[in-house]
């Protein structure tokens, strides 16, 4: 496909598929990709005002990788310090999706007295699981309590799904990347793409995404291409010798 040869069909690029794809392939940034999954992850349940992925390190330590939206600022380094909160449970626990209402539940009084916010009033919490192993958790951040019904709780285990294999695959592929410029370079090619299409953040991403896929092309030399040609490759660009 060739940007500027017509509109773009939402249903014809699914973010989570997409995410899948390029997950399997192992050819992305898995920082960015990240990203992309809580940006996804709050506006795809209804209620979510944030979410973070943090991953459950073997020393026992739980580092944030990503988050979007209304999370507090110590809402994960907390949970790492007093050894305890609703991530860090979840990511002790590859099955159950756990949930919180903050105003009532009492199993971490320090944490909600030092962490949580009056725009926080419930989280939900999906285990990255893979292989029967938890790798991490996601948490989803809501403003009112308890907001998430059977329909919620499968869309986070979609989610979680996708990071936890990002997150996989990352360290097989020696570690995530957090480059900046890598970020930078992905949001001026979907800049491109939005404004071209009149298409939303997430379906722009998409559409990186299925193209990297489809080419076997890494997403930033994908989104380098479109920044200095205004095209989406249809057959592999030239690979980049320097940059993100």
């Amino acid at each position: 496909m060739t940007a500027g040869t017509g509109p773009v069909n939402a249903a014809d690029h699914d973010l989570p598929e997409a995410i899948r794809e390029l997950a399997e392939t192992l050819l992305t940034d898995g920082a960015v990709l990240l990203d992309e999954i809580v940006r996804g992850a709050v506006h795809g349940v209804p209620g979510v005002a944030g979410a973070v992925i943090a991953e459950h390190t073997p020393d026992d330590r739980l580092i944030q990788l990503a988050a979007y939206g209304q999370v507090p600022t110590g809402f994960i380094p907390s949970q790492d310090t007093l050894g305890h909160g609703p991530t860090l449970d979840a990511a002790n626990d590859p099955i159950e999706i756990l949930i919180a209402e903050h105003g009532a539940d009492q199993r971490w009084p320090d944490f909600t007295a030092l962490t949580m916010t009056g725009d926080v009033k419930s989280t939900m919490s999906a285990p990255l699981a893979l292989g029967g192993k938890a790798l991490g958790a996601l948490t989803f951040l809501a403003a009112d309590a308890t907001p998430f019904d059977n329909d919620a709780q499968d869309t986070a285990l979609i989610f979680a799904a996708h990071a936890a294999t990002v997150i996989a695959a990352a360290h097989r592929e020696s570690g995530l990347t957090q480059s900046r410029d890598s970020r930078d370079l992905i949001g001026r090619a979907k800049g491109i793409l939005i404004e071209r299409f009149n298409i939303t953040d997430l379906v722009a991403f998409a559409l990186l995404v299925r193209t990297s896929s489809q080419t076997n092309t890494k997403l930033t030399t994908i989104a380098r291409h479109l920044c200095d040609t205004g095209q989406l490759p249809t057959s592999r660009p030239p690979q980049q010798t320097t940059g993100p």
